[in-house]
């Protein structure tokens, strides 16, 4: 058998590491949370909660609780009145 040396590996072939960082929770997993993040992702200036509540059309006491939920792992931050991705 002659040497592999130098010989290099098809794209297709070569090996790939991935690495998760945070696992996805169920409560992340909620149509609010997928919600208010799409929001603030798109927003340079971040969002009012009322603002919020009124683009993803739910009802102010849920945003609120779903904008602490995700404040509290870290996801997003309040500035203000307003909310930013963390």
């Amino acid at each position: 058998m002659g040497s592999t040396a130098g010989l290099e590996l098809a794209p297709s072939r070569r090996a790939v590491a991935v690495m998760v960082t945070e696992a996805p929770s169920e409560a992340a997993s909620s149509g609010i949370d997928v919600a208010l993040l799409a929001e603030l992702r798109a927003a340079l200036r971040g969002g009012t909660a009322a603002d919020l509540a009124r683009a993803v059309n739910a009802p102010p006491p849920a945003v609120d609780a779903a904008l602490a939920a995700l404040a509290a792992r870290g996801t997003l931050v309040q500035r203000g009145p307003r909310w930013f991705m963390a």
